[in-house]
């Protein structure tokens, strides 16, 4: 396309130095766009006046000028051009080269397509490149200059449109016709409000322009993110190579390109590095090494830009002092976009993971999940409301801070008055375990073998939560360990219920459950010694009632 641009050019300036002085240079404008849209494959309009100036040099100037694009693309122009401004040595037709000194184009209009073939709008056919190279002219283009311009792209398979606004490209190295050189470009723009630098080299422009692939660089800058790509180009979009790729915010970023992620924390600062391989319809990362919020990632990824699909092979995960390898599919093509991902998780230090993504420092354990889900939907709320799946964990060797629940398992012979020592911010509960296995339906978790075991004190639990609407509704067995000085009835703990919200939730105790576990370890005195533990229960419950609502960060 550039190549056939510059033979335009060439025909421009010849037909205008022939007749200046003679014909009035509007007479020319029909003869122009013939040849033009001759030497383009493309229908050449110039609607403006023409003008000729001889001083410093020879240059001529043509207002709107348009090319028109390809059949059956959505937009009728291709090109529409302001100003368009060239000059040219005339000495250097004296030598049969014809140099064009500069090319100026002030606030083009460029529409770039995909067509449903998955052919560009801005390809030329094999033969019309043969044709071009073989021909006789001497072309050299010094300076090429956009000015204030704006490009939009178009993929007419999946009606996906960008627009860049306030485009200026520069030529930092001459361009020659019949010789493979460099070719630099170097320019500025703004996408969705924010400025972005770029700058390609191309090491064969002239293969580029036959539309061969070349060894390329392209770097892109912006306060949103920096991206390099060196490797084989070609006008395809085709693209093999090695890509890096930063940005401060990963949140910032995909709000910015218009696919905000659900609100909370993480999502901070990313690096990519990986092995490219992309065609106008998929792109592929091998071998990517991907950090992220302070972990490290490693594995292949996939997008079939045509089906909006991703497929994610991440064998290698280090993330909070654990390991583990993960497998992540997202399918946006159709009405309602789904996802699927596997994750197995072994020695995550759990305390900086819920501090980082949910707030919550009051648990530290070396942790072992595995999760299974799917899920589907338009926003947030239809995507918890629709996730399924099942997963465990099981959490070593840590503790719970603002409670002590051994002391509070003396609440059966020291009542309500020992509860000085057993909370507040110094106080903690030390476990050896703490495990779970769960299943998801339609956004509710739910789970029958809640266990705890410390030195002091066991504790079992079963029930569910609503990740929708934050209920909770959960039955809680404690149980004082065997031979634990100071509790006499070491048998006996306060079984309660959890319910409410989980910002806000309500602790009950369950009478029934305190008469039952007597009855086991006091056989045939069970009534009194229940109503005696129940009333006990009842006062003191609000109050670790409290420190067991801490414990989810409140």
């Amino acid at each position: 396309m550039l190549r056939r641009l510059a033979l335009t050019l060439i025909v421009i300036v010849v037909l205008a130095v022939a007749v200046a002085f003679l014909i009035p240079l509007d007479s020319l404008r029909g003869p122009i766009e013939t040849a033009a849209s001759s030497a383009l494959g493309r229908q050449v309009q110039i609607s403006g006046h023409l003008r000729l100036a001889v001083f410093p040099e020879l240059g001529i100037s043509l207002k709107d000028v348009s090319i028109a694009n390809a059949a059956g693309a959505h937009e009728p122009q291709m090109i529409a051009v302001g100003k368009a401004v060239m000059g040219a040595d005339l000495s250097s037709l004296l030598s049969g080269h014809l140099r064009i000194t500069k090319v100026v184009l002030k606030e083009p209009a460029i529409h770039l397509e995909l067509a449903g073939n998955g052919v560009g709008n801005w390809q030329i056919g094999q033969a019309a490149a043969a044709e071009n190279a073989s021909s006789s002219v001497s072309l050299s283009v010094d300076q090429v200059r956009v000015e204030n311009g704006e490009v939009s792209f178009l993929d007419a398979r999946t009606g996906k449109s960008e627009t860049l606004s306030a485009v200026s490209v520069t030529l930092t190295e001459p361009f020659e016709s019949g010789e493979s050189r460099p070719l630099g470009i170097e320019g500025s723009a703004t996408y969705r409000g924010a400025p972005v630098q770029f700058s390609t080299k191309l090491e064969d422009a002239l293969g580029f322009l036959q539309a061969k692939p070349c060894n390329a660089t392209v770097k892109v800058n912006s306060a949103k993110f920096t991206a390099a790509f060196t490797g084989r180009l070609a006008p395809s979009g085709e693209a093999t190579g090695d890509v890096a790729f930063t940005a401060p915010s990963l949140r910032q970023l995909a709000a910015w390109v218009g696919q905000p992620l659900p609100p909370g924390n993480g999502f901070g600062a990313i690096t990519v590095q990986a092995s490219l391989s992309a065609t106008s319809s998929a792109l592929a990362l091998h071998n990517a090494k991907i950090a992220l919020d302070g972990m490290s990632v490693g594995g292949d990824v996939s997008v079939d830009i045509l089906h909006s699909t991703v497929k994610a092979e991440l064998n290698s995960i280090a993330a909070y002092g654990g390991t583990g390898r993960a497998t992540v599919s997202l399918d946006a093509g159709g009405v309602v976009p789904s996802i699927q991902e596997t994750l197995d998780m072994r020695g995550v230090q759990i305390g900086p993971f819920l501090q980082q993504v949910m707030g919550v420092a009051k648990l530290q354990a070396t942790g072992t999940a595995h999760l299974e889900v799917s899920a589907r939907g338009l926003t947030e709320n239809e995507i918890i409301r629709s996730l399924n799946g099942r997963g465990s964990v099981t959490l070593s060797n840590g503790a719970i801070t603002g409670v002590d629940l051994g002391a509070v398992a003396k609440l059966l012979q020291s009542t309500a008055r020992a509860l000085g020592g057993a909370l507040g911010g110094g106080s903690r509960t030390d476990f050896s375990s703490l495990s779970s296995s769960f299943t998801i339906r339609n956004g509710v978790v739910q789970t029958s073998d809640l266990q705890m075991s410390s030195s002091t004190i066991n504790m079992t639990g079963a029930g569910s939560v609503d990740l929708a609407s934050q209920q909770v509704n959960f039955h809680i067995v404690p149980k004082a360990q065997l031979g634990v000085a100071g509790v006499n009835l070491v048998d006996i703990g306060i079984p309660f219920y959890v319910r409410g919200t989980i910002d806000n939730p309500s602790f009950d105790p369950d009478p029934a459950g305190i008469a039952k576990g007597v009855v086991g370890a006091a056989a045939g005195t069970a009534t009194g010694v229940a109503n005696t533990v129940g009333d006990t229960a009842t006062k003191v419950l609000s109050v670790p009632g409290g420190a067991i609502k801490s414990l989810f960060g409140n």
